[in-house]
């Protein structure tokens, strides 16, 4: 089962303007986690990833987003917010960082 996430990043310093990402190769840091761009504007910019069963999507920041808000579409999978414990995501279910 793959898992589906929408992650919408908010940001009030203008995003990048860059085309739809491909699949990460099978020797990048995070395989099996594919993030497709699906809007990118000043204001707000909306990714779809695509989670293989068990990838692991490394930590990490964002130095041109002010606000991030993740929401699982489907499947299971367990997210960690900062140095907060790790819960189970449920699918629709908007989180906040």
């Amino acid at each position: 089962m793959r898992i589906t996430i929408l992650a919408l990043s908010l940001t009030f310093f203008g995003a990048l303007n860059a085309p739809a990402q491909a699949p990460a190769p099978a020797n990048s840091p995070n395989p099996g986690v594919t993030p497709v761009r699906q809007l990118d504007r000043d204001e707000v910019r909306v990714t779809r990833v695509e989670l293989a069963p068990r990838a692991v999507r490394s930590v990490h920041t964002h130095d041109d987003v002010r606000f991030h808000l993740f929401i699982p579409v489907t499947g299971k999978i367990e997210l960690t917010i900062g140095s907060a414990k790790p819960v189970e995501a449920v699918p629709g279910q908007a989180y906040f960082m």
